[in-house]
């Protein structure tokens, strides 16, 4: 069993991955294979700061390897381990990665999607991960931002109705309402799966 209870299957199925607790590991590791710190920092895997300084963007993290349609890995969404902030983290927006272009687990629910015409769309990882565990195959989630047109664009291309599985709490509820009006305007059908508030 891994993290959350998901299983080796899952862990597997989704590339899991951990970034270690260190300022320069996976700097020297790209270093180590020929590419720059400055590649490193164009590709969204390293962090410049104000003084110059360049270091890893991940670090002590759960590591979520985002896909695109195709199944290449173009950023990673990482979830601190302990009392790290952010809790997400996404990799910053790059040559081939705009966040709002975006669905998290798309690419391996997109046969599900395209059967069944439906996407449960969920608002982490996490959600993305255990719905897809207890037999949800086409969920996907927003990558930590509120949803935009581009990822509805994506999602119409695909299905026919969206299932809103956003948090029972009042944020989302609001993000949900929010999100039912543009996906109405894009001429899908939206449902919104009531959870209770603290689930």
């Amino acid at each position: 069993q891994g993290t959350r209870g998901l299983s080796g299957e899952m862990i597997q199925q989704f590339e899991l991955g951990y970034s270690p607790d260190s300022w320069d590991g996976l700097k020297r590791k790209l270093q180590q294979s020929g590419y720059s710190p400055e590649q490193g920092v164009t590709a969204g895997l390293l962090s410049q700061s104000k003084r110059g300084r360049i270091f890893d963007r991940f670090r002590n993290r759960i590591l979520f390897p985002i896909h695109d349609l195709s199944g290449k890995v173009i950023a990673f969404g990482g979830r601190s381990i302990g009392e790290g902030e952010p809790k997400y983290l996404n990799s910053s927006e790059s040559p081939i990665f705009k966040k709002g272009d975006h669905l998290y687990g798309l690419y391996q629910a997109r046969k599900s999607i395209t059967q069944s015409k439906r996407i449960l769309l969920t608002e982490g990882y996490s959600d993305v991960l255990t719905l897809v565990q207890f037999g949800f195959s086409n969920a996907c989630g927003v990558l930590g931002t509120a949803l935009g047109a581009s990822q509805i664009k994506r999602m119409a291309g695909l299905c026919k109705e969206v299932f809103l599985v956003f948090d029972g709490d009042r944020a989302g509820m609001q993000a949900a309402q929010r999100s039912s009006e543009m996906i109405l305007q894009h001429g899908l059908s939206v449902y919104v799966v009531s959870l209770p508030q603290d689930e």
